[in-house]
């Protein structure tokens, strides 16, 4: 079964440097050129307080904050934010967006899959996936990322470790990217269930079984990843 893996983005950001260069070369010199600043989807890591209380105790209690390369989310927000969901029965019943969150293009692109992904076509549900990539972004945290369809309820999602991200966070680490990767899959497809496995040279090394049901209510900007999984149960 052909699956999915999140495409990688070093090409993209490389072409985008040459082009911002190519940009600022052109500016005179007599005007002042501002400093360009990088707008981003994701939340920025907290300012840490100079003199918030306790500063010793929540440093020790709280997850290191993580960075898998200098442009990448901090670990520490990785599991508190995703892709927005995609209502695929608004996406058949309307055939232009119904919020100003998704463009005309994007939804045109849903619409060629809409009824397939609803009537539970697995190959469709992979070829959204290959078309929008939920989790490109997630590619600097792991050494490999795939998505394979059990049925058309169950996704299943294996990442093998990187083992320095894994030395330095354990368990926030697998539980934090497997929470982060059910996430995107959930807001992508119509699935039931999500089942991340973790590798570490090729052998399982924790296995997640995430219901809907389960992810439907957490306010996941307070979630603990270690605690949230330990609620449910291996896969």
């Amino acid at each position: 079964m052909t699956g999915y893996s999140p495409r990688r983005r070093g090409s993209i950001l490389s072409d985008m440097a040459d082009i911002a260069q190519d940009l600022w070369a052109s500016v005179p010199e007599t005007v002042p050129a501002e400093k360009p600043t990088a707008v981003r989807d994701e939340p920025t890591a907290p300012a840490t307080s100079k003199t918030a209380p306790n500063a010793e105790k929540s440093a020790d209690s709280a997850p290191k904050a993580t960075y898998a390369d200098e442009k990448s989310l901090p670990f520490t927000e990785l599991w508190k934010v995703a892709d927005e969901p995609i209502d695929w029965t608004e996406v058949v019943s309307s055939t232009i967006p119904t919020d100003g969150l998704v463009s005309a293009e994007k939804w045109a692109l849903y619409r060629q899959y809409a009824d397939k992904v609803l009537s539970g076509d697995t190959a469709a549900y992979l070829d959204v996936l290959k078309a929008v990539d939920p989790m490109g972004d997630l590619a600097p945290y792991t050494s490999s990322l795939s998505v394979a369809t059990r049925d058309a309820d169950v996704m299943l999602a294996t990442f093998a470790v990187r083992d320095d991200l894994l030395d330095s966070d354990g368990e926030h680490y697998l539980c934090g990217l497997s929470l982060r990767i059910a996430r995107d899959l959930f807001a992508t497809l119509p699935v039931t269930h999500v089942i991340v496995t973790a590798t570490q040279k090729e052998q399982p090394i924790k296995r997640v079984d995430f219901p809907r049901s389960a992810m439907q209510n957490a306010r996941f900007q307070f979630v603990d990843p270690v605690a949230f999984v330990g609620q449910l149960k291996e896969a």
